[in-house]
């Protein structure tokens, strides 16, 4: 093969690595990466175990309540990469009913809804794990019932996630709140 062929064929071969590298990069972009969630509710009130959301719905409003959120993300397609970051936020309305506090979980983020009255809303950065990852991510938060009445917890995920992954769960406070403030006696140190 005289050089200047070899030439053109490595050439030809270099533009023809590289319009496939490049058409590589072209169909990642076109396709978004995908995500997919995990998302449970459990409740407790005092017991030692966790009911699931949809099972019990009311409790007593003169007892403190918890509830239990796993929110986990998976890279659903090529596109999607372990560690990638999601936005996930929690809004629980209703607390004028129950005063929210977080209890266990993820450092997040606090602000009152600036659209809606008694709406505390508590955001966090989720990292994407692969499909094989098991290890639960959880939030555990106290309703602290002030009176009768319902409070509704809202997760919704980041742009990248379907809204259909998002979840919601309303729980019931009956019982007309009775909640009783103990006084501190006033006990002097012995002087004995």
């Amino acid at each position: 093969m005289n050089a200047s062929r070899r030439e053109f064929v490595v050439g030809a071969a270099a533009v023809g690595a590289s319009a496939l590298m490049s058409g590589c990069g072209l169909a990642k972009k076109a396709h978004p990466a995908e995500y997919t969630t995990k998302t449970a509710v459990y409740y407790t009130q005092g017991g030692d175990s966790w009911d699931y959301g949809n099972q019990q719905k009311e409790f007593d409003a003169n007892t403190d309540c918890y509830v239990r959120i796993t929110s986990m993300v998976y890279a659903a397609n090529i596109t999607a990469s372990k560690g990638d970051e999601i936005a996930v936020k929690y809004a629980f309305s209703g607390t004028d009913v129950a005063d929210v506090v977080i209890a266990d979980g993820p450092p997040m983020q606090i602000e009152q809804s600036e659209d809606e009255e008694n709406v505390i809303v508590y955001t966090y950065t989720a990292k994407a794990k692969d499909k094989d990852d098991d290890t639960e991510d959880y939030s555990i938060f106290k309703y602290i019932p002030a009176q009768d009445g319902s409070v509704t917890l809202s997760i919704e995920y980041g742009d990248e996630i379907d809204e259909n992954e998002d979840w919601q769960s309303t729980i019931y406070f009956t019982g007309t709140a009775q909640r009783e403030t103990t006084e501190v006696p006033n006990i002097k140190p012995s002087t004995e």
